[in-house]
């Protein structure tokens, strides 16, 4: 509905992704509403906001560089 008001002329953010790799323990969020990056790219989703798979990663640097592997391997 937005794409065919709106088109590409903003930007289409979506919230609490989970990359295929990541477990976030005690994770709260609502199960239903969580996608994986391929499901977002696929729902047309144009920025990820991706938190706590990282930010509470042992590594964050790493699970910073392995999201980006994962969205570069999308295309």
């Amino acid at each position: 509905m937005l794409r065919g008001k709106f088109g590409d002329s903003i930007t289409y953010n979506c919230a609490n992704i989970r990359p295929e790799w990541a477990h976030v323990r005690g994770d709260d969020q609502n199960k239903s509403r969580s996608m994986t990056l391929t499901q977002a790219h696929e729902a047309g989703t144009t920025r990820f906001v991706i938190g706590r798979p990282i930010t509470q990663a042992r590594k964050p640097y790493d699970a910073a560089l392995r999201t980006l592997e994962e969205i570069n391997n999308m295309n």
